[in-house]
């Protein structure tokens, strides 16, 4: 912890005269009692969105869970069928005392709550029914008829229905293929090779009360183990199909099972909700339907269930807003102005003890019940010290902030150097305030807890005074800031990257002249000094041929042109201006890199050229290169320019090319030869392919499908994030319709291919 800067210190040490102490005072205790109440009630505005926000948190992952467990049993009915084609493919025509072991190994009630029975039915043609209701007939069902009767091209009806119940028996030679919804799912579900569920249906099995809305799903069994490859052999080799009848409240019970009774639902069959189409209401939701206003939250998801899409609207009901803790905003509140108007009683107090004596030992005792009674029940942590820094009181809550063990009690008595034994500063603050007068109010102070970590403090700490304005005391009062500063500085390592961005391209910009006018000094330098040669050639003429002009002047001249080391210099400075002008050329070739990276091309794409970008990230990252590799750049000249978002396509060829670096690096012994970083360009078909190659350690086997999953890294704590490839693949693939992908081989290296269609969208996609 810091000491507090000498601004906030105000002395409270007694030299002026009554009546100008008294008005000081009265000014102090207004002004604290107007700023306490504009702090609550800012704090209570801050505390009511942090609550909203928390619930609306918690509203949305109940939505998730909902969904998760939507999707988790659909996949485990799917497997359930699954376990019924397997079957069929294994034993190839299965009896019906075959069908109803199986059924009874999956022990449907058990397992699969909410599923009818589970059922198949086989393809039969106009040229098969009579033979088919014969062999069934022969099994022992003489009044068997395909039901509704009629001639048609096709019929599925259903011959297996396990559980054998009394509905289930409905259902027995029922024709799913002449009612339109079914049959738009059986030839979904054929020509696909995949399940598939209906729309909105009523079972055959319902009776006449408690009718629920349904679906069938339904999986294609073939001729062939295999599904046929084509839509046309499909209809040719189609079997018949393994299907289960679903009622939907049925369904919605094994699924919740009780849980989620706050946030309730309703599912439609298709993109529009309406009564027609739904499917499924939740009882709270039912229940809830006359109740007045919107709910508190709502949230429409759209869920792709086996070809048809169902729309689920999710609202929260009364015992969702139940649950909230309402109470925190009002605490907060409740806080603030306990805390300003104890302030404002303690100075008012103080204003009371300057009318006399008597009236303050009349009224002293009742003040000090007043306080006691506030602090017994004070919502913030405090500390009351008398003049020795020694704690008299102080509640749980501060405890709870320092992470100190043990009741309450065990703090009373002991010296503020063992409460604060791991911030001496902070001690020294406290006992200034007693010893000296000073009043610290609104104090943030970095400290450590007792067990180690580092928390932020607001610290008030005030002296107490007796009727003969000696300081008896100190009151102590914190507010802990520890997550609200967290929250605060990962903002501000977001604003602070956004930043630099901008502050690269203001950098490249500012440097681009001053290097300009070098440039041209340096130029003007290197011909001056030609016309310099030459003038010194003359002289060193001249004062090798003092007949010419003179044995004193030839003397003179040999002189000086020794003073000034002339040879030396026509040999070297032509040397340095040329040293100086490849510095200028190296300057603006980074300048131009940082400009063209920093660049931001917004939201739209625009023709690229490639081999300016990959020449722009080299420079960009040659420190992290240039000490561990070569680099090298082998561009088509053919290549044409590329649709794009120049700015997002730089930034993965920069971390691609910084992650090489870093494999090259862990790859190269100290002293050895350097390593080498490859650029390749190259057209294929109409993708811009960019093949970048390192002669790293490569990636082992075992991460390979991990590579592109975020916050996945290899590097040490601190060194990574692990977000880098993942972003890269999001921006190559999802954003412009491209493929990254990579091949490694162990101690030889690394090639990573970033494909990006040639001829990309407004929004980054092949056109």
């Amino acid at each position: 912890m810091q000491p507090p800067p000498a601004s906030v210190a105000t002395t409270g040490r007694p030299g002026w005269s009554p009546d100008r102490r008294m008005a000081l005072w009265k000014t102090l205790a207004w002004c604290q009692l107007a700023f306490g109440l504009a702090l609550t009630g800012y704090a209570w505005v801050l505390v009511q969105g942090d609550v909203t926000a928390h619930a609306r948190a918690r509203f949305d992952f109940r939505v998730s869970e909902i969904l998760t467990a939507l999707r988790d049993r659909v996949t485990a009915y799917e497997l359930a069928l699954g376990g019924g084609l397997a079957l069929f493919n294994a034993v190839g025509d299965v009896s019906r005392e075959q069908w109803q072991a199986f059924a009874a190994t999956m022990d449907l009630n058990a397992n699969y709550p909410g599923i009818q029975g589970l059922g198949y039915s086989p393809a039969i043609f106009q040229d098969t029914r009579e033979a088919h209701i014969a062999a069934m007939r022969a099994q022992g069902f003489p009044d068997y008829a395909i039901r509704p009767p009629g001639d048609r091209d096709a019929y599925t009806p259903v011959v297996y229905l396990e559980p054998d119940t009394v509905l289930n028996k409905k259902a027995f030679g029922f024709d799913t293929f002449s009612e339109a919804v079914r049959r738009a799912a059986i030839e979904r579900a054929r020509d696909s090779a995949k399940p598939s569920i209906t729309g909105k249906i009523t079972l055959v099995q319902e009776g006449t009360t408690n009718v629920q809305p349904g679906f069938i799903m339904f999986m294609p069994v073939y001729d062939t183990p295999a599904p046929p490859p084509t839509v046309e052999l499909r209809r040719r080799l189609i079997k018949g199909y393994v299907n289960a009848p679903f009622r939907l409240y049925n369904l919605m019970r094994g699924i919740l099972q009780g849980d989620h009774q706050d946030v309730g639902f309703e599912i439609f069959d298709g993109d529009a909700p309406s009564e027609a189409a739904l499917l499924y209401r939740s009882e709270g939701l039912a229940d809830d339907a006359d109740k007045p206003g919107p709910p508190l939250f709502a949230d429409t998801q759209r869920l792709d269930i086996l070809g048809r899409t169902w729309t689920i609207r999710f609202a929260a009901l009364p015992a969702f807003e139940a649950a909230l803790d309402r109470r925190l905003p009002y605490f907060i509140t409740a806080s603030g102005l306990a805390i300003t108007l104890l302030l404002f009683v303690i100075i008012r107090a103080l204003l009371a003890a300057r009318a006399g004596v008597e009236l303050l030992e009349r009224t002293r005792q009742h003040e000090s019940d007043l306080l006691q009674g506030i602090l017994g029940n004070f919502p913030a942590p405090y500390l009351l010290v008398d003049a020795g820094q020694r704690v008299l009181q102080t509640n749980q809550r501060f405890l709870e902030m320092l992470d100190i063990d043990g009741p309450v009690e065990g703090l009373t008595g002991k010296h503020l150097a063992e409460v604060y034994y791991r911030d001496p500063a902070h001690e020294t603050m406290a006992g200034k305030s007693i010893a000296e007068g000073v009043i610290f109010q609104g104090v943030e102070v970095n400290t450590k807890s007792h067990k180690g970590r580092d928390k932020v403090i607001l610290a008030n700490i005030s002296p107490l005074y007796d009727i003969n304005n000696a300081c008896i005391g100190g009151l102590c009062i914190y507010v802990d800031l520890t997550e609200r500063r967290q929250m605060e500085i990962k903002l501000a390592r977001v604003g602070k990257l956004e930043a630099i961005g901008q502050l690269a391209a203001g950098i490249a910009h500012e440097i681009n002249t001053p290097t300009q006018y070098v440039g041209d000094g340096v130029t003007f330098l290197r011909n001056a000094f030609e016309d310099l040669r030459r003038v010194l050639a003359l002289v060193e003429d001249y004062a090798g041929r003092p007949e010419a002009v003179g044995e004193a002047p030839a003397r003179a001249m040999r002189e000086l042109l020794e003073d000034i080391d002339a040879a030396f210099l026509r040999a070297e400075i032509p040397d340095a201006i040329d040293n100086i002008f490849d510095g200028i050329s190296r300057i603006t070739s980074i300048v131009a890199a940082m400009r063209r990276f920093s660049h931001s091309s917004g939201d739209r794409t625009q023709a690229v050229n490639l081999a300016d970008l990959a020449r722009a990230t080299l420079e960009i990252s040659r420190n992290e290169w240039k000490y561990v590799a070569e680099a090298d750049l082998d561009s088509d000249p053919d290549l044409p320019e590329v649709r794009c978002q120049a700015d997002e396509i730089s930034q993965v060829l920069l971390n691609i090319v910084i992650n090489a670096a870093h494999a090259v690096a862990e790859a190269t012994q100290e002293g050895g030869a350097p390593g080498r970083i490859s650029l390749r360009l190259r057209r294929v078909g109409d993708m811009a392919e960019i093949a970048i190659s390192d002669t790293g350690a490569g990636i082992p086997e075992a991460i390979r499908d991990k590579v592109f999953n975020m916050f996945f890294t290899t590097k040490d704590v601190g060194k990574g994030t692990g977000q880098g490839l993942a972003i890269a693949y999001d921006i190559v693939v999802a954003k412009h319709g491209g493929s990254l992908t990579f091949t490694s081989e162990p101690g030889r290296g690394t090639t990573f291919f970033v494909r990006l269609p040639i001829d990309g969208d407004d929004n980054g996609h092949k056109g």
